[in-house]
Protein backbone atom coordinates (compact mmCIF):
# COMPACT_ATOMS: atom_id res chain seq x y z
CA UNK A 1 0.00 0.00 0.00
CA UNK A 2 1.24 3.58 -0.95
CA UNK A 3 -0.31 6.66 1.08
CA UNK A 4 -0.57 10.42 0.30
CA UNK A 5 -0.95 12.37 3.43
CA UNK A 6 -2.27 15.94 2.50
CA UNK A 7 -4.07 19.04 3.68
CA UNK A 8 -7.45 19.66 2.56
CA UNK A 9 -7.54 21.68 -0.30
CA UNK A 10 -4.35 20.75 -1.73
CA UNK A 11 -4.43 20.29 -5.68
CA UNK A 12 -1.08 19.04 -5.88
CA UNK A 13 -2.13 16.51 -3.87
CA UNK A 14 -5.20 15.03 -6.02
CA UNK A 15 -2.74 15.53 -9.28
CA UNK A 16 -0.29 13.07 -7.84
CA UNK A 17 -2.68 10.72 -6.47
CA UNK A 18 -5.02 10.51 -10.01
CA UNK A 19 -1.15 10.45 -11.83
CA UNK A 20 0.31 7.84 -9.93
CA UNK A 21 -2.92 5.44 -9.98
CA UNK A 22 -2.74 6.02 -14.07
CA UNK A 23 1.11 4.60 -13.53
CA UNK A 24 -0.40 1.20 -11.79
CA UNK A 25 0.61 2.58 -7.85
CA UNK A 26 -1.99 -0.09 -5.97
CA UNK A 27 -3.61 -0.07 -3.46
CA UNK A 28 -2.73 3.97 -3.12
CA UNK A 29 -4.70 6.23 -0.77
CA UNK A 30 -5.54 9.56 -0.58
CA UNK A 31 -5.41 10.53 3.32
CA UNK A 32 -6.21 14.46 4.68
CA UNK A 33 -4.72 15.98 7.73
CA UNK A 34 -8.32 15.81 8.79
CA UNK A 35 -8.63 12.32 8.57
CA UNK A 36 -6.14 11.11 10.44
CA UNK A 37 -7.09 13.99 13.67
CA UNK A 38 -10.06 12.68 13.75
CA UNK A 39 -9.72 8.87 13.52
CA UNK A 40 -11.62 7.16 16.14
CA UNK A 41 -8.70 4.66 16.57
CA UNK A 42 -5.33 4.61 16.88
CA UNK A 43 -2.47 2.01 18.20
CA UNK A 44 0.84 2.69 17.71
CA UNK A 45 4.07 0.99 19.50
CA UNK A 46 7.16 2.95 19.41
CA UNK A 47 10.37 0.82 20.85
CA UNK A 48 13.87 0.17 20.40
CA UNK A 49 13.48 -2.73 18.38
CA UNK A 50 10.87 -0.47 15.84
CA UNK A 51 7.27 1.17 15.53
CA UNK A 52 3.94 -0.36 14.07
CA UNK A 53 0.54 1.24 14.08
CA UNK A 54 -2.71 0.50 13.45
CA UNK A 55 -5.22 2.93 12.24
CA UNK A 56 -9.00 3.05 11.70
CA UNK A 57 -10.49 6.07 9.87
CA UNK A 58 -13.96 7.60 9.78
CA UNK A 59 -13.84 6.10 5.88
CA UNK A 60 -13.93 3.01 7.66
CA UNK A 61 -10.15 2.22 5.94
CA UNK A 62 -7.76 0.67 7.84
CA UNK A 63 -4.19 1.19 8.06
CA UNK A 64 -1.61 -1.13 9.18
CA UNK A 65 2.04 -0.26 9.65
CA UNK A 66 2.74 -3.86 7.81
CA UNK A 67 1.08 -2.75 4.46
CA UNK A 68 3.14 0.26 4.21
CA UNK A 69 5.41 0.24 0.84
CA UNK A 70 5.46 4.58 0.22
CA UNK A 71 4.67 7.18 1.48
CA UNK A 72 4.40 11.34 -0.23
CA UNK A 73 4.19 13.22 2.53
CA UNK A 74 2.33 16.46 1.94
CA UNK A 75 1.09 17.73 5.63
CA UNK A 76 1.11 20.96 6.29
CA UNK A 77 -0.36 22.52 9.64
CA UNK A 78 -2.54 20.18 11.41
CA UNK A 79 -6.50 21.12 12.12
CA UNK A 80 -7.25 21.77 15.57
CA UNK A 81 -10.90 22.99 15.56
CA UNK A 82 -11.82 20.12 17.78
CA UNK A 83 -9.75 21.68 20.78
CA UNK A 84 -11.56 25.16 20.14
CA UNK A 85 -13.63 23.92 23.51
CA UNK A 86 -10.40 23.84 25.97
CA UNK A 87 -9.16 26.58 27.54
CA UNK A 88 -6.67 28.22 25.47
CA UNK A 89 -3.63 27.09 27.53
CA UNK A 90 -4.98 23.13 27.26
CA UNK A 91 -5.57 23.95 23.80
CA UNK A 92 -1.82 24.83 23.20
CA UNK A 93 -0.31 22.31 24.55
CA UNK A 94 -3.05 19.52 23.00
CA UNK A 95 -2.15 21.08 19.72
CA UNK A 96 1.95 20.74 20.77
CA UNK A 97 1.17 17.12 21.84
CA UNK A 98 -0.67 15.80 19.00
CA UNK A 99 1.79 17.52 16.64
CA UNK A 100 4.82 15.80 18.13
CA UNK A 101 2.43 12.44 18.05
CA UNK A 102 1.83 12.60 14.56
CA UNK A 103 5.73 13.58 13.37
CA UNK A 104 6.63 11.06 15.53
CA UNK A 105 4.76 8.47 13.36
CA UNK A 106 5.29 9.75 10.29
CA UNK A 107 9.02 9.28 11.39
CA UNK A 108 8.35 6.03 11.95
CA UNK A 109 6.55 4.88 8.72
CA UNK A 110 8.18 2.56 6.79
CA UNK A 111 9.41 2.15 3.47
CA UNK A 112 10.09 5.27 1.13
CA UNK A 113 8.72 8.13 2.97
CA UNK A 114 9.22 11.77 0.57
CA UNK A 115 9.44 14.31 2.99
CA UNK A 116 9.71 12.75 6.42
CA UNK A 117 9.21 15.28 9.35
CA UNK A 118 11.65 17.90 10.57
CA UNK A 119 11.87 19.29 14.37
CA UNK A 120 10.32 22.67 12.36
CA UNK A 121 7.68 21.07 10.31
CA UNK A 122 5.39 17.73 9.26
CA UNK A 123 6.64 18.05 5.85
CA UNK A 124 10.37 18.73 6.03
CA UNK A 125 12.42 21.15 6.63
CA UNK A 126 11.12 24.08 6.60
CA UNK A 127 13.99 27.41 6.86
CA UNK A 128 13.96 31.28 7.38
CA UNK A 129 14.69 33.27 4.30
CA UNK A 130 18.37 34.00 5.41
CA UNK A 131 19.33 30.40 5.89
CA UNK A 132 17.89 29.21 2.16
CA UNK A 133 19.52 32.38 0.98
CA UNK A 134 22.98 31.58 2.57
CA UNK A 135 22.54 27.31 1.47
CA UNK A 136 21.28 28.39 -2.16
CA UNK A 137 24.75 30.58 -2.15
CA UNK A 138 26.51 27.69 -1.14
CA UNK A 139 25.08 25.85 -3.98
CA UNK A 140 26.34 28.06 -6.42
CA UNK A 141 23.07 29.63 -6.70
CA UNK A 142 22.62 33.19 -7.83
CA UNK A 143 20.64 35.18 -4.96
CA UNK A 144 18.92 38.06 -3.88
CA UNK A 145 21.07 39.94 -1.50
CA UNK A 146 19.34 41.25 1.55
CA UNK A 147 20.25 42.33 5.15
CA UNK A 148 18.04 42.62 8.53
CA UNK A 149 18.68 44.41 11.98
CA UNK A 150 17.15 44.85 14.93
CA UNK A 151 15.50 47.79 13.41
CA UNK A 152 13.59 46.11 10.69
CA UNK A 153 11.01 44.98 13.19
CA UNK A 154 11.66 41.17 12.18
CA UNK A 155 10.80 42.24 8.23
CA UNK A 156 13.80 40.94 5.71
CA UNK A 157 14.95 43.88 3.36
CA UNK A 158 16.20 43.93 0.08
CA UNK A 159 19.41 45.43 -0.79
CA UNK A 160 18.94 48.25 -3.94
CA UNK A 161 18.82 46.96 -7.01
CA UNK A 162 16.60 45.92 -10.26
CA UNK A 163 13.57 45.25 -9.66
CA UNK A 164 12.93 40.97 -9.75
CA UNK A 165 10.69 40.27 -12.93
CA UNK A 166 8.26 37.07 -13.31
CA UNK A 167 9.10 34.13 -12.10
CA UNK A 168 9.55 30.51 -12.80
CA UNK A 169 9.84 27.50 -10.51
CA UNK A 170 11.61 24.28 -10.45
CA UNK A 171 11.18 21.02 -8.20
CA UNK A 172 13.80 18.52 -7.63
CA UNK A 173 13.14 15.24 -6.55
CA UNK A 174 16.04 12.46 -5.54
CA UNK A 175 18.59 14.13 -7.76
CA UNK A 176 16.55 15.09 -10.65
CA UNK A 177 15.67 18.12 -11.65
CA UNK A 178 12.02 19.09 -12.99
CA UNK A 179 10.58 22.11 -14.76
CA UNK A 180 11.22 24.52 -17.65
CA UNK A 181 14.93 24.82 -19.42
CA UNK A 182 17.71 25.64 -17.72
CA UNK A 183 21.46 26.82 -18.03
CA UNK A 184 23.80 24.14 -16.73
CA UNK A 185 24.82 25.99 -13.21
CA UNK A 186 21.01 26.43 -12.48
CA UNK A 187 20.55 22.78 -13.09
CA UNK A 188 23.73 21.89 -11.07
CA UNK A 189 22.97 24.32 -8.28
CA UNK A 190 19.26 23.62 -7.31
CA UNK A 191 20.16 19.78 -6.92
CA UNK A 192 22.71 20.52 -4.81
CA UNK A 193 20.74 22.56 -3.04
CA UNK A 194 18.19 19.95 -2.32
CA UNK A 195 21.31 17.82 -1.14
CA UNK A 196 22.55 20.46 1.12
CA UNK A 197 18.72 20.86 2.68
CA UNK A 198 18.56 17.31 3.38
CA UNK A 199 15.23 17.26 1.39
CA UNK A 200 13.69 14.48 -1.05
CA UNK A 201 10.78 16.61 -2.39
CA UNK A 202 12.07 20.53 -3.11
CA UNK A 203 10.52 23.51 -4.70
CA UNK A 204 12.81 26.50 -6.18
CA UNK A 205 11.59 29.70 -6.73
CA UNK A 206 13.64 31.63 -9.28
CA UNK A 207 13.32 35.41 -11.10
CA UNK A 208 15.44 38.02 -13.65
CA UNK A 209 16.62 40.89 -11.86
CA UNK A 210 17.12 42.35 -15.24
CA UNK A 211 21.06 41.09 -15.00
CA UNK A 212 20.61 37.25 -14.49
CA UNK A 213 17.52 36.08 -15.61
CA UNK A 214 18.31 33.00 -12.69
CA UNK A 215 17.94 34.66 -9.55
CA UNK A 216 17.25 32.28 -6.53
CA UNK A 217 14.20 33.74 -4.42
CA UNK A 218 13.33 31.12 -2.50
CA UNK A 219 12.66 27.31 -1.39
CA UNK A 220 9.86 25.34 -0.15
CA UNK A 221 9.10 21.30 0.61
CA UNK A 222 5.90 21.69 0.23
CA UNK A 223 5.86 23.17 -3.82
CA UNK A 224 3.14 22.68 -5.91
CA UNK A 225 4.08 19.68 -8.43
CA UNK A 226 2.02 20.36 -11.43
CA UNK A 227 4.44 22.00 -13.25
CA UNK A 228 7.19 18.86 -12.89
CA UNK A 229 4.08 17.52 -15.19
CA UNK A 230 4.26 13.42 -16.15
CA UNK A 231 8.02 13.10 -16.31
CA UNK A 232 7.53 14.15 -12.27
CA UNK A 233 5.05 11.42 -11.84
CA UNK A 234 7.14 8.55 -13.67
CA UNK A 235 10.22 9.59 -11.29
CA UNK A 236 7.92 9.84 -8.03
CA UNK A 237 6.23 6.57 -8.66
CA UNK A 238 9.93 5.30 -9.57
CA UNK A 239 11.02 7.05 -6.00
CA UNK A 240 7.75 5.20 -4.20
CA UNK A 241 8.58 1.72 -5.68
CA UNK A 242 11.69 1.40 -4.69
CA UNK A 243 10.06 0.95 -1.28
CA UNK A 244 12.40 -0.07 1.68
CA UNK A 245 15.49 0.28 -0.49
CA UNK A 246 15.83 4.16 -0.52
CA UNK A 247 15.25 5.85 2.94
CA UNK A 248 14.83 9.67 2.22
Amino acid sequence: MWLILCNLGDPSALWAYQGLKARGLSPLELISAEELMYSPRWRYHLSSRGASFELDLPSHRRLHSEDVQGVLNRLGMLPTEHLLAASPVDRDYAAQELGAFIASWLQSLPGRVINRPSALALAGRYRHPSEWTWLASRAGLPVVSFHQSSEDNGALRGQPGPALLGYQGLLVLEGELFGPPVPATIREGSIQLATLARTSLLGLSFANNGVEPWVFTGATPLPDLRPGGPALLDHLARQLRAGTEVQS
